[in-house]
């Protein structure tokens, strides 16, 4: 028992809130959500309020890009998942500052000119697996047609949501 309280109190997580931001579900969005490493890149993907759907996966030593336009019934399984997992509600930061190195996580969700950024840093919302667990079940993400790339077109999708990162303060 004392090991467990020694543990606790180690613990350095940190969970900073951000603004309120709360998503109808009836009227369009945008949510884009990388997962990876800042150094290796992010597998991303990222939907449009039209309901195109762009995935990026790494596959092997390389990339890969899929395309899809969402039916009414996945887009409401997406839009369920958002609801499900409370995507709207989770923190501007989840942080490990004790893990060097490691695993990190961005999303970005958008409507109305508003916009939620949410970075998962070796610690994470809540959820947020689930949830893209969920997106990619609900677009049978492993029955598109994959395609391969080069590295840096690939890439740029991550890039956009490290730059929204980058672009929405911390207030620490």
């Amino acid at each position: 028992m004392v090991v467990g309280a020694a543990l606790c109190a180690c613990s350095r997580l940190v969970e900073i809130p951000g603004p309120q931001f709360s998503l109808d579900p009836n009227a369009a969005y945008g949510l884009g959500l990388g997962w990876g490493s800042g150094w290796e890149g992010l597998e991303t993907f990222e939907l449009s309020p039209d309901g195109t759907l762009v995935l990026i996966r790494r596959h092997g030593d390389g990339w890969q890009r899929a395309v899809a336009t969402l039916a009414a019934d996945q887009l409401a399984s997406v839009t369920r998942a958002v609801v499900t997992y409370g995507v709207a509600g989770f923190h501007r930061l989840y942080e490990d500052p004790g893990v060097h190195d490691g695993e990190q996580w961005v999303l970005c969700l958008e409507q109305g000119g508003r916009r939620r950024v949410v970075y998962c840093n070796n610690h994470f919302a809540p959820g947020i697996r689930a949830f893209r667990d969920a997106v990619l079940a609900a677009v049978d993400a492993t029955a598109l047609g994959w395609t391969a790339g080069t590295d840096s077109p690939l890439r740029e999708q991550g890039q956009a949501l490290w730059q929204a990162n980058r672009d929405e303060p911390i207030a620490r």
